[in-house]
């Protein structure tokens, strides 16, 4: 099975504290007189150099040798933090760039007395993560790759490391979303496992049944969809008190 090459580093969890420590050791007059500063001010203080470093480490998910041109473990003395070696440290310019172009439109916006506009950062996207895509974009984007056993696989993999960490929704509704993406593409099968999946990892939420009854009903398994529509209504009624119109011109559809 191809494995997927995902490099998943969330703020405040066991990897990052590590890096974080490790990064912490680093001296500080490793950052004075900096060399080769291109969006950086040139006067910036040691500290705030450090400072600005860590954070876009942290926010990205990302340790100093994915950037900067030495291997992790080079002694500090020795490594070329000046380097434009690495296409990726050209990137991130051009990211932090982009930052500091959407904040300063933000900040031009006239709200009136009293607003404080929002400032955007890395983690604004990429949420500790170094590829700052959506789970329903990973898990579509494996089946595509590796087919759905593989899909399903790496979402457990991410589910179990990165569960209620910001770096991906892993709730029952964006699951289910996924599931009938699959069966909307035309894999019944597949989109029916997904579901199966779903009620497997949160059997007490309705939208799992919710979900399911909609792929129901396409397939016209009408008694089903109404029995999982049901079931959602009475997990959940105040989210899903919508649903009764549903059900009556369901049950009409089958009585007829």
């Amino acid at each position: 099975m191809h494995t997927k090459k995902l490099v998943i580093k969330i703020i405040l969890i066991s990897t990052t504290i590590s890096a974080g420590i490790a990064n912490a050791q680093i001296p500080i007059e490793v950052y004075q007189n900096p060399q080769n500063l291109q969006v950086l001010s040139t006067d910036i203080s040691p500290e705030a150099l450090r400072d600005t470093m860590f954070a876009v480490g942290e926010q990205v998910g990302i340790r100093c040798s994915r950037c900067h041109d030495f291997e992790p473990d080079t002694p500090v003395a020795e490594r070329d933090y000046a380097s434009d070696e690495k296409e990726l440290k050209r990137v991130a310019r051009e990211m932090m760039l982009m930052v500091r172009g959407i904040n300063e439109t933000v900040s031009s916006i006239d709200r009136g007395p009293g607003h404080t506009p929002i400032t955007v950062n890395c983690v604004t996207c990429h949420r500790g993560v170094s590829q700052p895509r959506q789970i329903e974009d990973v898990f579509l984007t494996a089946i595509s790759e590796d087919g759905l056993t593989s899909a399903i696989e790496q979402y457990m993999e991410l589910r179990e490391r990165w569960y209620a960490m910001s770096a991906y929704d892993f709730t029952a509704w964006k699951l289910g979303g996924i599931a009938q993406s699959i069966f909307d593409a035309g894999d019944t099968a597949g989109g029916m496992r997904v579901h199966a999946l779903n009620l497997e990892l949160n059997s007490d939420d309705g939208s799992v049944y919710y979900h399911r009854a909609e792929s129901y009903e396409k397939q016209g398994r009408i008694g089903d969809a109404i029995a999982d529509f049901e079931r959602a209504f009475d997990m959940e009624e105040a989210a899903f008190g919508f649903l009764t119109d549903r059900i009556e011109q369901l049950k009409t559809r089958v009585q007829n």
